[in-house]
């Protein structure tokens, strides 16, 4: 009995196991091309083989789009966040500020109104602790939605 891998090691097996199939395909096509149910068999594995290249070179590019843009943490969790500020709302007694981390993930940053009035400025970053309160998609952008829980400040 083989060993577990871990899924990192799961996905070069997969690529030597489709490597190995294409490797054979030779072998089966000589043997049992010209029967009925060999040529059913070879075009069913020629289109597993079409699908598994397909969806391995879709999985690498999700990859590594998910590590550059997408929301930010778990629900309910709280983290320090750098944030460059792109926009400053004032509603009522409450600021919010927009803008998006070192990853380029947009968050809206909800304020309440601290003992110094929020003087932070377009362009400006600002580091503070928050808890995550709710991922949304808005008109197609991914934004992490935070509650300050700690007096903003300048890094």
């Amino acid at each position: 009995m083989e060993d577990f891998k871990p899924a990192s090691c799961a996905k070069s097996v997969d690529q030597e196991l489709l490597e190995a199939c294409k490797a054979l395909m030779g072998v089966v096509t000589s043997r049992l091309h010209g029967s009925h149910d060999g040529d059913r068999l070879i075009r069913q594995a020629e289109r597993a083989m079409a699908r598994a290249e397909k969806n391995e070179a879709a999985e690498g590019e999700e990859g590594r789009q998910d590590r550059k843009s997408g929301c930010f943490g778990k629900i309910g969790k709280h983290y320090d966040f750098i944030v460059r500020v792109e926009r400053k709302h004032a509603w009522g007694e409450e600021v919010y500020l927009e803008g998006r981390d070192r990853s380029g993930r947009r968050m809206l940053i909800r304020v309440a109104k601290q003992e110094e009035s929020v003087s932070v400025q377009e362009g400006e970053s600002i580091f503070f602790r928050g808890l995550v309160q709710a991922h949304d998609t808005v008109f197609a952008i991914p934004f992490t939605y935070i509650e300050a829980t700690s007096e903003v400040t300048r890094p």
